[in-house]
């Protein structure tokens, strides 16, 4: 039995027989077809698990089942079917498949030429012959008899034929139209032939030619380091090897190139493709230049070259070779290389300082470019600082370098302080101290210097000043005079020199013995002996005299109270020694002694002569006392007897001599001489004493000079003429702060002083005098010394020291004044308008020194105003005048300038020659974005798509305490735009928002809680977790919710034709309502579809002129409506989110 099948069919067998008992049927199939006998059994296959052995399936009941005939296993399989059933002989049939094998054409490949050339398309048949093959041209069957352009030539080969189509003289879009190649074959099915199988191929001729120009070439949006461009790319006809580049380079600098992957059908028809591709890895504000290159086998097309700066980042760069270098012990100089670009143009350096001891926050300070040095001032002497400095540009601060250590020299030490003392003995004093600390010494200290001197240095001809060095904090002196009192001072010493001294303190020595009588006398007379004694001198007294002690040398002492000095004693008739001490209450000290004999011859004077020191201008006495009787005596000056006048006399036969108002001129050696006398038998000699008169007079003038000048303080010298009889007690250094003259006592030993805790920038007039006990000397010459530093100057020009819009006027202030080295006390601004010559009105009364900026607002538009700044420091006022005018209502706002939210204005001039086009022009846009939107509406939203932030930076804030007319908006700083990007980003930090200029609005509706307010709308936007925002007007009325309302996109990018719109997710607020409204709408669609209920409601705050939204979320899902909002302000609150 023969069976024929065609390649792929299924092939069913029975065999099957009748006998007893039941037959048993088994299958076999031949080995190959050139081995006749060799069969393998086939098992036998279960109904429900049939066995499959080699594709062919057996079952129980004798069929034989082939799913699919393969020409693979060749096209001749033989079968045997063998019947069994024990008795006999079996019977067996044999089966003979023949497999046709139907017509298939391999895969071709399309072919390309150049124009003018000529290609070749190749079809491959396989399948049984005979084969046939036709081509087919569009819809007409290629004949090369009718058409010579044409060649066919097909052959035989091992499975099959090749055909092969030649087109020559290729050219025009006719040749590249798509070829088809069509075969078939018959198979022989018993004595007739019946076609099996047609295959057909289409296969593509390409023509090669150079590539269409890209066209509009634009940029998409842009950051720091990446630019999207975007452009028009027509692509031809079957042009499957186009090859697109971005080639790009810095000025100056060598091509980069991008491959971008094209897409699209390669056997499309011609496309319009718009294109994109964004261009990583570039440098911050950089200037690029991009070219789009179409390349294909056959040449490359270039686009227009296309110039676009990236935006700029933060600095990167540290700046090099920093230099820190110690002035003072108050001031260190840091020097730098300037950088002029890092990551943008660099603006200026933050140059930071911190105790190196404490840690913490660096204190910085800013300097502009193209300065590449600063001096740190008024800093802690001889104290360890970590110095880093880092540059900022537009976009912010770069990083701060390494901290360099550097030691602020040194200086003198504070004044200790703890001073105490202990009074040992009447020769000793032990005195103590406060250690000075490291911060106290401001210098490596060397030791300490203590300075005694006795408090009574008026009596003192001679200077009896200690100067003692030591290292301790306590100190023991000795060999100090007797029960006296010092004045005792300290204070530390560096390499610098002495610090401050430390306030005085004031210790006496103990009491001890005194000194024997200066002087005795023994006057004799008839019956008597008189005795005199003139105390112990001063500096001997060594305590309080509480008595005397007169001894004879036959008889006991007596004592006599210490006002008396003179005594009667019984005269004796033969010689005798009288000693006399005195006493404190430590005890008896040394006498004094004088002999007497019966034939002595002394004189009569009872009177003793000394030294006497005297105040200038005051009165005087001299003693000259007789013992006995009235005998005269005369004076004398210098050798001259003194004759009466009315400032020098005597009286009682010149016992007294009286000066008066004493002089300089008076100073000298006074001596009163009384002749020799009989008195009652008595013979008295001639006697004389004299009297030693200083006169003591005030100093004469100390000469001054200035020494040295810092922020603070002021380093005076000075030197004074003395003498033996003029010396100085201490200096008196007196100085005008403000309109009080003040004065400092400095002790005598110094001859230099600084005055400290001075006002920088400020003149001191300044003059020293001398002082002792006599008074006060002439003054020195008055110095007028002024302190480093001075009054604030402008940092800036004058025109960039304000910011204007239509009603507002931003003021810059810290950063548009230089402190000249003073510390700012802060800042006072007015203004009025030119106009009005006599009112001023303040922002306030005293703005504070770290205030940036402030803002006038609630200003009329196209007003010329006066603005008054007045920055005040130590030193003093400066005081600055700018004119600046408003905008008018037809002038906006640009992009802001260097990082800060300020803008350039820009005038719109109107040509009313154009107006009858561009009222056309609108006419028809408005038709255009109607239908648009009609179109739109039907379609449906999504909830859950991303949003994304955008170019549009205004967002809309209600003032309820402006008048009800006018709507105050606030302006945000612009972000950096990502693609496709349609929001603006609502400002995280207080510097971000601005005011915006005020204008009337008309259609208002009432709110709880404020004045009346104008329907608008506020979208608020989330992604990442920032807030965007997006205004929409609401074109409904204020009680209708149900209807559309109208968009309007502020700032959007020059949107593309060939993207398509992204979807957004945004979510705006409704505090009338208490409500907040999610949608996922298309930019050109106005109508929320979606809503999603919430509870909980957060009030949003403001600070002063900055506005933080922290979200409203009670939603309503029963009255879906597109709401307007818009924030609205009573006091520090948002109280309302308006409809």
């Amino acid at each position: 039995m023969d069976i024929e099948a065609v390649d792929g069919e299924r092939v069913v067998s029975h065999c099957e027989a009748d006998a007893y008992p039941p037959p048993t049927i088994s299958w076999k199939k031949s080995v190959s077809p050139g081995r006749p006998g060799a069969y393998v059994d086939i098992p036998i296959s279960t109904k429900t698990s049939p066995t499959q052995q080699n594709h062919i399936l057996y079952f129980p009941n004798g069929t034989l089942l082939i799913p699919k005939v393969s020409v693979e296993e060749g096209k001749h399989v033989t079968l045997v079917c063998e019947i069994e059933n024990g008795i006999g002989s079996g019977l067996s049939k044999l089966i003979h498949i023949k497999i046709n094998a139907p017509v298939k054409i391999q895969p071709g490949r399309n072919t390309t030429v150049r124009r003018g050339g000529t290609g070749t398309l190749r079809c491959g048949v396989s399948g049984d012959h005979p084969l046939f093959v036709t081509w087919l041209h569009g819809q007409h069957e290629i004949i090369p008899l009718i058409n010579p352009k044409f060649h066919i030539i097909t052959v035989n080969t091992s499975d099959g034929v090749s055909s092969e189509l030649t087109v020559t003289n290729v050219h025009g879009e006719d040749d590249t139209l798509p070829y088809l190649c069509i075969a078939k074959n018959l198979c022989k099915f018993t004595s007739s032939l019946v076609s099996c199988k047609t295959d057909q191929q289409l296969i593509w001729l390409l023509v090669l030619e150079p590539p269409e120009i890209p066209k509009d070439l634009i940029l998409l949006s842009k950051e720091s380091r990446f630019i999207q461009l975007g452009w028009k790319f027509t692509r031809r006809r079957n042009d499957v090897s186009t090859r697109v580049s971005i080639k790009y380079k810095t000025e100056g600098g060598p091509w980069n190139n991008v491959v971008v992957n094209s897409s699209g059908d390669e056997n499309a028809e011609v496309q319009d493709f718009n294109m994109s591709e964004i261009v990583k890895d570039l440098r911050p504000a950089t200037i690029y230049h991009f070219v789009v290159i179409v390349q294909n086998i056959i040449g490359n097309s270039e686009s227009k070259q296309l110039i676009v700066r990236t935006d700029g980042e933060q600095p990167d760069d540290i700046p090099k070779n920093i230099l820190v270098t110690p002035l003072s012990p108050t001031e260190i100089k840091i020097e730098w290389d300037n950088l002029l670009w890092s990551n943008g143009d660099v603006l200026g350096y933050n140059v930071g300082h911190r105790k190196s001891s404490e840690g913490g926050h660096y204190y910085f300070s800013t300097v502009e470019s193209p300065a590449y040095e600063f001096v740190i001032r008024r800093l802690d002497p001889f104290t360890r600082f970590e110095i880093a400095i880092r540059a900022f540009n537009q976009k912010g601060q770069g990083p701060l370098s390494k901290p360099y250590l550097v030691t602020t020299l040194e200086s003198t030490p504070l004044s200790p302080n703890g001073l105490s003392c202990y009074t040992l003995t009447s020769q000793k004093i032990r005195i103590s101290w406060n250690k000075l600390s490291i911060e106290e010494s401001r210098g490596i200290l060397k030791g300490y210097k203590v300075y005694l001197q006795r408090a009574d240095i008026d009596f003192l001809l001679k200077d009896e000043l200690l100067v003692m060095n030591t290292s301790d904090t306590t100190a023991i002196l000795d060999s100090l005079s007797k029960y006296t009192t010092y004045e005792i001072q300290i204070v530390g010493f560096t390499n610098k020199g002495d610090g401050e001294l430390s306030n005085s303190i004031y210790c006496q020595t103990e009491e001890d013995v005194p000194g024997r009588p200066e002087s005795i006398k023994a006057i004799k007379l008839e019956t008597m002996t008189l005795i005199c004694w003139s105390p112990p001198e001063q500096s001997d007294r060594n305590g309080q005299i509480i008595h005397y002690n007169v001894y004879l040398s036959d008889e006991i002492g007596r004592t006599v109270p210490p006002n008396i000095t003179k005594i009667e004693i019984a005269s004796r008739f033969k010689s005798f020694t009288i000693y006399i001490s005195a006493s404190t209450k430590i005890g008896e000290g040394a006498n004094g002694s004088i002999s007497l004999s019966p034939d002595l011859a002394v004189g009569g004077l009872v009177s003793f002569g000394k030294t006497i020191h005297v105040l200038s201008k005051s009165d005087i006495s001299l003693s000259c006392e007789i013992a006995v009787g009235r005998v005269f005596r005369s004076w004398f000056y210098q050798s001259n007897i003194i004759q009466g006048t009315e400032r020098k006399y005597t009286e009682a036969h010149g016992s007294v001599l009286h000066l008066k108002n004493i002089n300089q001129e008076d100073e000298g050696n006074y001596s009163c001489f009384q002749p020799g006398f009989l008195w009652e038998g008595i013979n008295f000699r001639p006697d004389r004493i004299s009297y030693l008169l200083i006169v003591l007079a005030p100093p004469p003038a100390p000469k001054l000079r200035e020494h040295e000048v810092g922020f603070k303080s002021i380093s005076i010298r000075w030197s004074i003429k003395e003498s033996s009889t003029v010396f100085v007690q201490g200096f008196l250094v007196h100085y005008k702060v403000l309109d009080e003259w003040l004065e400092q006592k400095i002790p005598r030993r110094l001859s230099s002083f600084v005055l400290r805790h001075l006002s920088c920038g400020t003149s001191y007039p300044i003059f020293i005098t001398a002082y002792n006990k006599a008074g006060i000397s002439k003054p020195s010459q008055i110095l007028n010394i002024t302190t480093k530093g001075d009054r604030p100057s402008l940092a800036i020009s004058p025109d960039q020291l304000t910011e204007v819009n239509n009603t507002w006027i931003r003021v810059n202030l810290k950063d548009a004044f230089n402190d000249a080295g003073c510390p700012m006390h802060g800042f006072r601004v007015l203004y009025r308008k030119k106009q009005d010559e006599v009112h001023w009105t303040s922002v306030e009364e005293h703005l504070s020194s770290g205030k940036r900026s402030t803002f006038l607002v609630g200003l009329e538009e196209s007003t010329n105003y006066l603005v008054k700044i007045l920055s005040e420091n130590e030193a003093g006022t400066t005081e600055i005048t700018v004119s600046v005018n408003t905008l008018g209502s037809l002038r906006f706002i640009a992009e802001p300038p260097r990082g800060i939210i300020n803008y350039i204005s820009q005038s719109l001039h109107f040509n009313f020659k154009l107006a009858g086009p561009i009222i056309l022009t609108c006419v028809i846009l408005v038709i255009l974005i109607s239908g648009v939107c009609l179109l739109f509406k039907k379609r449906s939203f999504s909830d859950h798509e991303e949003e994304t932030p955008a170019d549009s930076f205004t967002y809309f804030k209600q003032n309820c305490q402006n008048s009800e007319s006018q709507q105050v908006y606030m302006t945000v700083k612009q972000s950096t735009p990502l693609k496709n990007t349609d929001f603006a980003i609502i400002p995280n930090s207080p510097d971000d928002v601005l005011p915006y200029a005020t204008f009337e609005l008309k259609n208002r509706i009432r709110n709880r809680g404020c004045q009346e307010q104008q329907s608008n709308a506020f979208y608020i936007c989330k992604q990442e977790g920032r807030i965007y925002s997006k205004r929409v007007e609401d074109s409904r009325s204020s009680k209708s919710h149900n209807e559309d309302s109208g968009e309007e996109y502020e700032n959007i990018e020059s949107d593309s034709d060939f993207f398509p719109k992204p979807r957004k997710h945004c979510t705006y607020h409704d505090a009338t309502a208490n409500a907040r409204y999610t949608n996922s709408y298309e930019p050109a669609a106005v109508k929320p579809k979606k809503f999603f209920q919430d509870s909980s409601m957060k009030q949003m705050k403001e600070t002063p002129s900055r506005v933080k939204f922290r979200g409203f979320s009670i939603e309503d899902n029963q009255n879906p409506r597109s709401t307007i909002i818009n924030a609205v302000q009573v006091g520090e609150d948002l109280c309302q989110i308006k409809v």
